[in-house]
């Protein structure tokens, strides 16, 4: 708990916070943490999975050409390059999470008009 809101006094006794909402903003931080750390585990994948497919290659589209690359075949652009887009949406929602947090937090949120 980290005792920041609610405390457990010495006897065991649980305090709670003064507002019951309190503890939900640090939820949602700790989720875009998870976010991001799933992001980037996405995006390692994806981009291991890119480079190897521009670097090997295989079959021949015609004849006397030689091998190509297996990210030149349309199938393999359609598997791998959506993994990577949404790696970075995952990522950038996640740094958009933690800064509205951070700013909520210390109490100065961009709009002022929000409910």
């Amino acid at each position: 708990m980290l005792m920041r809101y609610s405390k457990v006094l010495p006897d065991g006794t649980y305090v709670a916070p003064k507002h019951a909402k309190l503890g939900y903003g640090t939820m949602v931080f700790v989720r875009s943490v998870m976010i991001r750390d799933q992001a980037m585990q996405l995006a390692a994948a994806a981009t291991i999975a890119i480079r190897y497919s521009a670097v090997r290659r295989q079959g021949e589209l015609k004849p006397e050409n030689g091998e190509v690359q297996i990210l030149d075949y349309q199938t393999q652009q359609y598997r791998l390059l959506p993994q990577l887009a949404k790696a970075l949406v995952f990522l950038f929602a996640a740094s958009e999470v933690r800064d509205l947090y951070m700013e909520v937090s210390l109490g100065n949120p961009r709009d002022k008009g929000r409910p």
